[in-house]
């Protein structure tokens, strides 16, 4: 029974190194089944993990606790080792920062205001008539809010309207 289990690993492993497709930017694009959030998927051991990670551990060794395996392509389904590095959560999100990969505005799914609410807030906040703490009240934000939004510290897709201090 143990041989069976480790000759079908063997066989798992096979397999998973040749479902992909190489692309002409390098990548080496997984041909298997895909998780929602559109990274390449498939079973390891019994359990689901993710492509890149099998691929990564397949050439590098085990990722280390509260690190994880992040793409320098930004491709998802790229699975080709030398595409793929260690970083934190945080690396990650300054990462995909940095490269202006992530939502703004409305578009990222924790915001609460809309472009057309940030632009009024900024056409009170340059009236000068109410404090941060009365707007912020007004659209159910915190004041914080209002304070990153008058810095330009959030919302920088709306710099356009300066706000006189």
């Amino acid at each position: 029974m143990e041989f069976h289990k480790k000759e079908r690993q063997q066989e798992l492993t096979v397999r998973n190194l040749i479902n992909f497709e190489f692309a002409s930017n390098g990548c080496w694009e997984w041909a298997g089944s895909r998780l929602v959030s559109g990274y390449g998927r498939l079973q390891d051991n019994g359990k689901t993990i993710r492509a890149h990670k099998f691929f990564f551990e397949r050439t590098h060794g085990p990722v280390p606790a509260g690190m994880m395996v992040c793409h320098k392509c930004d491709n998802r389904i790229c699975v080709n080792p030398s595409h793929l590095f260690l970083g934190t959560a945080k690396d990650n999100k300054d990462d995909c920062c940095n490269k202006a990969r992530h939502a703004h505005g409305a578009g990222n799914g924790m915001a609460k205001l809309t472009d057309e609410l940030v632009i009024a807030i900024k056409a009170e906040l340059a009236a000068a008539t109410k404090s941060q703490a009365e707007i912020a009240r007004q659209y159910g934000v915190s004041a914080v809010s209002i304070s990153l939004i008058k810095r330009g510290k959030s919302w920088k897709h709306l710099a356009f309207m300066e706000i006189a201090a």
